[in-house]
């Protein structure tokens, strides 16, 4: 199990209302390797097309992925489980 300090220091930021312990990642473009220069994106440093760029783009703006405290789970919503698992990984990884 990960602990609050180790997700913060990847980035996460706690979050608590009631019973619920969260800790919350903002950072989904970094998490998932989108980056975009010269108006091009790239996903892992390579060029994506403009439609898969556009979808991508999507899914770092509206998803969410956090860890749940209690359970010792990371949870999503958004994004497909790929995409997910994807940045779960790198996440893990880093700590």
């Amino acid at each position: 199990m990960y602990s609050i300090e180790q997700l913060e220091k990847v980035g996460g930021k706690l979050w608590e209302k009631g019973a619920m312990r969260r800790v919350y990642f903002n950072n989904l473009s970094e998490l998932y390797g989108l980056t975009h220069q010269n108006g091009r994106s790239y996903l892992d440093g390579e060029e994506m097309s403009r439609k898969y760029a556009s979808r991508a783009q999507m899914m770092v703006s509206e998803g969410k992925l956090w860890f749940d405290v209690p359970s010792g789970e990371f949870a999503y919503r958004g994004m497909t489980d790929d995409q997910a698992q994807k940045m779960i990984d790198r996440l893990t990884s880093q700590v």
